[in-house]
């Protein structure tokens, strides 16, 4: 299965008023077609500033240093801003955490439906955006579509106005969707509908997803590859089902031992101690070694290396850790492991 997109060596740094912090430091990645990739990590691990510098959508105060995005061979990051504006919306969609946020509540659902026909279609007659439009809508569920273009966001729930975010970004049947956190904002029985849909739209559609959370197991019900970040940089990656299984960061063991289990609700969760490190003052060597029970002077000293492996799904597991490559090294055969 081919790659759709590559980012490799993402570094973006953001001025505030503490001085200048490295947000996304070294991050490289990949999604193959029609596959989803969960970013997961704690909040303010730099998931979606990942993400933002992929499309070329940072803050004011942010810049990308360093690193490629590659989409389909063509690099994003070193492309026109005129150029990069055609491939966003039509070729790459991205849906916010909350949609209120990035509907306009001063247009109406139809208006903001069939701008993406009218930008990138160059689409003009009113009857054959309507038409667009409310194909679209349907596309997503929403109930009475046709009766629901004049409305504003206001007057839909926080799970209609979702459906309505989706239905922008996939109106041109993108080939990657990028969520982030589409389901923070509504209850259970609504992210399970949304999911559900964004399913659907993938299979339907074949595109690839890059789904940004927090929440361990939406990201092991609907994902394929997982990669794991904490404090800028990603410490774990792999296919999801191998990685949950058989984690090998101390970060991830800790992730997976704090989820609550419905087969094991009479012991106590295992909190990790401590917190992220503060992005303006980030430790030499490995970021988690203040929270690490099983940390060494080396981690201390330096950041570990990249530690590769093939597992037993398509894509490669990889990890960042001392301790863990040494493990490794010793139980793996020479011609599996890879530094």
């Amino acid at each position: 299965m081919s790659l759709l997109l590559e980012a490799r060596h993402l570094t973006t740094m953001l001025r505030g008023r503490a001085g200048t912090v490295t947000a996304v430091d070294n991050v490289s990645l990949s999604v193959k077609k029609g596959r989803s990739l969960a970013l997961v990590g704690e909040s303010g691990s730099g998931k979606s500033m990942t993400c933002l510098s992929m499309l070329g959508l940072l803050p004011p105060s942010g810049r990308l240093v360093e690193g490629q995005v590659l989409f389909k061979g063509r690099d994003l990051a070193n492309m026109p801003v005129e150029e990069l504006q055609t491939i966003r919306g039509r070729e790459i969609g991205m849906i916010l955490q909350d949609a209120m946020t990035s509907l306009n509540p001063l247009l109406t659902i139809g208006d903001q439906v069939s701008e993406v026909f009218r930008y990138h279609r160059g689409i003009t007659d009113a009857q054959d955006l309507k038409r667009l439009s409310i194909e679209v809508l349907e596309k997503v569920k929403i109930p009475a579509a046709r009766e629901r273009l004049d409305s504003y966001p206001f007057q839909f729930s926080g799970g209609m106005r979702q459906r309505v975010s989706i239905a922008i970004n996939i109106a041109l049947s993108p080939e990657l969707l990028i969520c982030d956190e589409p389901t923070t904002a509504l209850d259970v029985t609504v992210q399970l509908q949304i999911l559900r849909l964004l399913r659907d739209l993938q299979h339907s559609q074949g595109m690839a997803i890059v789904f940004v959370t927090h929440d361990l197991h939406l990201a092991a019900q609907f994902c394929d590859d997982v990669a794991i970040m904490y404090a800028g940089r990603i410490v774990e990656s792999g296919p999801i089902a191998e990685v949950f299984k058989k984690p090998v960061h101390p970060y991830t063991v800790g992730l997976l031992k704090a989820v609550p289990s419905l087969s094991d609700y009479k012991n106590r969760l295992q909190a990790i101690p401590g917190q992220q490190p503060a992005l303006t003052r980030l430790p030499v060597g490995c970021r988690f070694a203040e929270r690490c029970q099983s940390v060494t002077s080396r981690c201390t000293q330096e950041y570990p290396d990249w530690f590769e492996w093939q597992g037993l799904g398509d894509s490669p597991h990889r990890v960042a850790c001392w301790l863990t490559q040494e493990r490794l090294q010793a139980s793996l055969p020479s011609n599996e492991a890879s530094l």
